[in-house]
């Protein structure tokens, strides 16, 4: 049985075999698709640089605005609140020039 639909499907494709029915074109082929220079030019987006660019806005912000700094601080200690988490945190605050005095637990 199934070496039978596989026979008559590789007529329907072949075009040897004209197929019926509302879902004929379901049996043929894809048309070839032509890519145009301009799509081959597109740059798929990277998310991680888009990620990097979002990071380097907030700290920008943050060397600026005490919310901003404030929303940073609470972002990077989401979720952790220990003594080893905080003074990392607050170590890479001040190593890309965000105030210490902005920010608190």
């Amino acid at each position: 049985m199934l070496e039978a639909t596989a026979t008559a499907l590789h007529l329907i494709e072949t075009g040897r075999l004209i197929g019926r029915g509302d879902q004929e074109e379901l049996f043929l082929p894809e048309p070839e698709k032509k890519i145009g220079e301009d799509q081959c030019a597109q740059k798929t987006p990277n998310h991680w640089e888009k990620a990097f660019a979002a990071l380097d806005e907030a700290i920008a912000a943050a060397r600026h605005d005490p919310e901003a700094t404030q929303s940073l601080f609470n972002l990077l200690m989401w979720g952790r609140r220990d003594a080893e988490c905080l003074r990392r945190t607050q170590a890479l605050m001040t190593e890309v020039g965000i105030p210490s005095t902005w920010y608190h637990i």
